[in-house]
């Protein structure tokens, strides 16, 4: 999905790409916007590390290794369309950024405070409680209709956990608050989010007086 965000007041307004992680056709169609807009400012809803890890993956590609449970969620996501890894959408973005020579804003929160947000929140019994519910969502059946559906269900039940859905809402604004920031800059900007970061950015957004009008 794609959409133009208007800051009211200013006129100032940036694109805004909402994908599904994994998904090929929002890859295909997010490197088509790109190539129609031709932004001069990216930013994207990874930490620095994993920029810097998807810049190092396509001049030198290498394989990935997934655990079970992320192995579940693209063979359930891969009802909707073909998946691949690392997310068609990640690549796209940096591959732009690459062949354009424009640096990359990390949108989301950096390793070391992801995991001193981590330990804050997330105790022994909580990994215990969250190892149990990945078993268990792992055979769901989520009656999920399409892949946003699916997406925000699955999140559903894996933040449950009173813990890990702390941390992962954390994330969540954080990414909000930094695309804000980014689109003051001033630039001709384009910023991806993976779509369970979607409604808290909105919101944020609609707040600070923008309007989000879907174009794809």
């Amino acid at each position: 999905m794609l959409y133009q965000v208007f800051q009211q007041n200013s006129g100032r307004y940036f694109y805004l790409f909402v994908g599904i992680k994994g998904l090929i056709s929002d890859g295909d169609r997010l490197k088509d916007a790109l190539k129609v807009h031709t932004p001069d400012q990216l930013s994207i809803s990874l930490s620095p590390e994993e920029v810097e890890g998807m810049k190092a993956f396509l001049d030198d590609p290498f394989e990935m290794n997934l655990s079970d449970f992320e192995i579940v969620y693209g063979l359930r996501l891969s009802v909707y369309g073909e998946i691949m890894t690392p997310s068609p959408c990640y690549i796209e973005m940096i591959r732009y950024a690459k062949e354009n020579d424009l640096p990359v804003k990390p949108l989301d929160l950096n390793e070391y405070d992801f995991s001193m947000t981590y330990t804050k929140h997330v105790k022994t019994f909580t990994l215990i409680r969250h190892s149990m519910r990945k078993k268990k969502i792992m055979k769901m059946d989520l009656k999920d209709t399409s892949a946003e559906d699916f997406v925000t269900k699955w999140n559903n039940e894996v933040n449950k956990i009173k813990g890990i859905g702390r941390v992962e809402k954390i994330r969540s604004e954080y990414v909000a608050q930094s695309l804000l920031r980014e689109n003051l800059k001033g630039k001709r900007h384009f910023a991806y989010i993976d779509f369970e970061f979607f409604p808290d950015s909105r919101d944020l957004l609609e707040k600070n007086g923008y309007k989000l009008e879907k174009i794809l």
